[in-house]
């Protein structure tokens, strides 16, 4: 299981940023790739000798690398698909690239920022120029994101920096 608990502003303002509606509760671990659902607790932040009580209940599906994401896969090479290549562009598509980063990528930079970074990075790369109803639907939401970002950033918020890691 990962806790999060709230930190005070001044001791740990990043952390703060990270989980602001106070403590989460993952009731699950991303050591294997599954396709449950995990949950989590927002949590009111406890005032004095107050019980925290349960703010929101949110499901996202357990997604920990971009091998988790639903529109990448591996070729028979081992390498790693960032789009899906040969798409007929059918008008549902429209909903279901929004959906692409309204859940999976969302989850994804819930836990781990710049693998996020990366699968939307490399997504856009691996779209090639094609312009049908699931790229415009990921991107679409993209830009939107991009906005909120930029206004954040406006208003004090740190730039995002991708981790260098050996790893991957």
């Amino acid at each position: 299981m990962h806790y999060f608990k709230r930190v005070d502003d001044e001791i740990h303002p990043v952390q703060k940023a990270t989980n602001p509606a106070g403590t989460g509760l993952i009731k699950s671990s991303c050591a294997t790739r599954t396709t449950h659902l995990v949950e989590v607790f927002i949590m009111a932040h406890a005032i004095g000798g107050e019980q925290a009580r349960r703010l929101m209940l949110i499901n996202y599906p357990l997604i920990c690398t971009r091998d988790d994401l639903s529109f990448t896969a591996r070729d028979v090479q081992g390498r790693m698909v960032n789009w899906p290549r040969n798409n007929p562009g059918v008008a549902a598509d429209w909903e279901k690239g929004m959906t692409f980063f309204d859940q999976e990528v969302s989850a994804l930079a819930a836990f781990d920022e710049t693998e996020a970074f990366h699968a939307i990075q490399f997504a856009i790369m691996g779209m090639g120029g094609r312009c049908t109803n699931l790229e415009i639907g990921f991107v679409q939401r993209v830009a939107a994101a991009a906005v909120l970002g930029l206004r954040a950033m406006r208003n004090g918020e740190a730039d995002f920096v991708a981790v260098d890691r050996e790893d991957n």
